[in-house]
């Protein structure tokens, strides 16, 4: 038999949750109403058309109020996301759509939904400067060793961003093998492209002198992101 290929489900709970955050980033002014202003500045994000979206606007506003609350929105945005798939736009369309396999619109430029890893994940601390500042050296010191992947040179290293982190054994991990780790928070990051990916790398080690492998320093910063040193144009 071959793999059921439809959308997963995404419970009530789930869209409520992501929306009330989609809604804050929508309602700037935090009144709870969202009006012409503040939809045309979110809604263009769909990248649907004018008229497009004053027909989602038009359903969504069922009461004719002149403004969106809550769940106003909630019904816009999956008017979107049912019209971005190629239907019409109209409330036969949405009482008929099956809302529970109906995934959320694309909204260029909004930030991506967080995930249970993004909320598990360490603390970070992120090291940025010119080369040859002692950014590797201050890490080692930190961590009393070295890590996989570790360079120190004269010459300018502004190849790779390297996040050091903790882990059973020691190896160095591809920026795009991580990005798609479900129990990592990197898959944000895909979305700079395979360019971005191909500089990115995780270096993973267990806590010396630590069979758990639990944390990486003995200061309990147990996640640690070095950005390369920033580049000469």
């Amino acid at each position: 038999m071959g793999q059921d290929s439809s959308p997963k489900k995404w419970s009530l709970k789930e869209q409520r949750a992501t929306y009330l955050q989609w809604f804050a980033v929508a309602d700037e002014d935090g009144d709870g109403r969202l009006t012409g202003k503040d939809e045309l500045r979110f809604f263009a994000m769909s990248n649907l058309s004018k008229p497009e979206l004053k027909q989602v606007w038009a359903i969504a506003d069922s009461k004719q109020q002149g403004y969106l609350g809550f769940y106003e929105f909630m019904t816009a945005m999956q008017l979107v996301s049912l019209a971005q798939a190629g239907n019409e736009i109209s409330h036969d369309t949405l009482s008929s759509a099956d809302l529970e396999r109906l995934q959320p619109p694309t909204m260029e430029g909004l930030a991506k939904k967080l995930t249970s890893s993004d909320f598990d994940a360490k603390p970070m601390v992120m090291l940025l400067g010119q080369y040859s500042t002692g950014k590797t050296t201050f890490i080692k010191h930190l961590l009393k060793t070295s890590y996989p992947g570790a360079h120190i040179g004269p010459e300018p290293t502004t190849d790779r961003f390297v996040v050091i982190t903790s882990g059973p054994d020691e190896r160095c991990i591809p920026g795009n093998t991580i990005a798609v780790q479900a129990d990592m928070p990197y898959s944000g990051l895909s979305s700079f492209g395979t360019a971005f990916l191909s500089m990115f790398e995780c270096s993973q080690m267990p806590h010396p002198g630590r069979s758990s492998g639990r944390s990486v320093a003995n200061i309990s910063l147990e996640l640690h992101l070095l950005a390369p040193d920033l580049p000469h144009r």
